[in-house]
């Protein structure tokens, strides 16, 4: 049977299961330490999940269901005009239901 000094620790398991030679490459590069493993692939998740939160389009009839006030709906929708921040639908370029506005959207941590 196999004896090793090191094992790796059940907060990489998850991470271990998808990504095995990415795994390894940053335990090497980390001087073969889990801890400092750990720590870069947290940093490595971190980079992966802020690249996911930006500004993205969504339809007006989305939008129209997130906000029950049709005050804030418009609001927002005259903002996303005035500043340029659309996409006109080319079926339909006047109807605020099929043009894409931009919104920003905050990510959740994996």
């Amino acid at each position: 049977m196999r004896s090793s000094k090191s094992k790796l620790p059940a907060s990489l398991s998850q991470y271990h299961k998808s990504n095995r030679t990415e795994l390894f490459n940053f335990w090497l590069d980390s001087g073969k330490d889990w801890e400092q493993t750990a720590l870069r692939v947290e940093r490595h998740m971190e980079g992966k999940n802020s690249a996911t939160r930006g500004w993205h389009a969504v339809q007006g009839k989305e939008l129209r269901k997130r906000f029950s006030d049709e005050e804030k709906y418009k609001k927002l929708i005259s903002a996303r005009r005035q500043a340029g921040m659309y996409y006109q639908d080319d079926d339909f370029p006047d109807d605020d239901e099929e043009t894409q506005f931009d919104i920003m959207v905050q990510f959740s941590k994996i």
